[in-house]
């Protein structure tokens, strides 16, 4: 996620304070480009005068990101109660493929991030 890609390099304290990440990111021009880029939404929070704004936007995409962990748990747990099935395999083999073009990519912006 480009998103994610951006925040990385930001503390985590500052992650976890929606004023403080408003701040920081207002002070820091290329993080605000780089956030403009990746994620309109989240820059136009931070853009706002309201850090609550911030906040409920880093609620819900917590809330998110728990139950696509939720659900992908549900997943593997389908998988692994029969994992001989063609169609889990089929599955399994996606998600092998899936990792290796993510790894892929995280190498090609960790040695080439202009790209």
């Amino acid at each position: 996620d480009p998103a994610n890609r951006t925040l990385e390099n930001i503390p985590q304290h500052v992650l976890q304070d929606p004023a403080l990440f408003q701040e920081y990111v207002r002070g820091a021009p290329r993080a605000l480009d780089q956030l403009l880029r990746a994620d309109p939404q989240l820059a136009e929070a931070v853009m706002s005068e309201n850090s609550e704004s911030v906040g409920l936007l880093f609620q819900a995409r917590r809330a998110q990101a728990q139950l696509r962990q939720f659900q992908q748990m549900q997943q593997d747990a389908r998988l692994n109660e029969d994992p001989l099935n063609p169609e889990a395999q089929q599955e399994i083999e996606r998600r092998i493929h899936q990792e290796a073009v993510e790894d892929n990519l995280r190498t090609a912006m960790e040695h080439m991030p202009e790209y």
